[in-house]
Parts: C-alpha cells; sequence; structure tokens
C-alpha cells in the first residue's frame, strides 16, 4: 500500500497503483472492444526535464510524467491521456502543467466516472 492508503493490484493486465486505477483500464477495454475508443495503451512515460549534471555528476535526475492510460476517441479522433488519481498533489499540478507546455497535451483527471 502507499501512503494514502491505495491497494496495489497485480492482475493479467498488470500492476495497477489502486483498485481505482484498475477498474477504470476494466472499464476502458470493454469501450475499446465496443468500438468506442482504440489504441487502448497504459504506463507511458514522457521526460519533462532531462537529467540535470554538474561537473560529469547527475545533480538531479530527469523529471518523468508517465501516464496511466491513453487511448484514441473513434468517433472524434481525439487522444486522450488519463491520470486516475484518488488525491490530486501538488507535483502533479505542475507535472500536468509541463505536460501542457512541452507536448501540448492536457492530462484528463479521472477521480470517478
Amino acid at each position: 500500500a502507499n501512503k494514502f492508503h491505495a491497494k496495489k493490484i497485480e492482475s493479467t493486465d498488470g500492476k495497477f497503483d489502486s483498485a481505482l486505477e484498475y477498474k477504470r483500464w476494466i472499464y476502458l477495454k470493454a469501450l475499446e472492444q465496443n468500438g468506442e475508443i482504440k489504441n487502448l495503451v497504459r504506463q507511458v512515460p514522457y521526460t519533462l526535464l532531462p537529467a540535470q549534471k554538474k561537473d560529469g555528476k547527475v545533480l538531479f535526475r530527469e523529471l518523468k510524467y508517465v501516464s496511466d492510460m491513453e487511448y484514441d476517441v473513434v468517433k472524434t479522433g481525439e487522444h486522450i491521456v488519463e491520470d486516475v488519481k484518488g488525491m490530486i498533489l501538488p507535483v502533479f499540478k505542475v507535472k500536468q502543467k509541463l505536460m501542457f507546455y512541452f507536448f501540448g497535451v492536457e492530462v484528463k483527471v479521472v477521480r470517478k466516472w
């Protein structure tokens, strides 16, 4: 469990950080099977800032954002990047802004559906 008491879940589809995230994945898989969405993937990494070095040593590791799920909406062709959150922390808000600034991606926060 993590600091917010979310239980990690292991399934045939991989590891999920919470039951909420796993349920969302199952829901999206059903939408994909119904032909409403396509190209459903999990855990897509983005480098927001490269590692920062000084005198050849890493001063700061690279800053990454890893999406929970991504897919394309068949009707509109829109590409959706989702993050399933029980709680929104300040570091996520910063990463959300950086995703939009560098990649033009609005990370959609899913809390309930």
